[in-house]
């Protein structure tokens, strides 16, 4: 599930998205970003996240954060067995 705070449409930024998004077990994505050239940040609040970025893994939990710079490659995995839940802020 994703619920959208912000993004270039609905009067903020023309570049900028803030997003809440959850995650399931076993749930995720392979390539959650479809801009290449966008930069991210990840901030989780709930749970534990698998994130693989430029190669390497990294287990965020409560508090944990992640920067992606732009054609970084990252994907995202709850291996968990409990919901996750992270705020994804963009900017392409």
């Amino acid at each position: 599930r994703v619920w959208v705070l912000s993004r270039p449409l609905s009067g903020f930024a023309e570049t900028f998205s803030q997003y809440i998004v959850e995650v399931a077990p076993g749930g995720g994505s392979d390539r959650p970003e479809p801009d290449a050239a966008a930069e991210g940040a990840l901030f989780v609040v709930e749970g534990e996240l698998s994130v693989l970025l430029a190669g390497e893994k990294h287990v965020l939990q409560p508090g944990g954060f992640a920067f992606l710079p732009p054609t970084s490659g990252w994907s995202v995995r709850n291996e968990s067995s409990a919901a996750v839940r992270f705020h994804w802020i963009r900017k392409a």
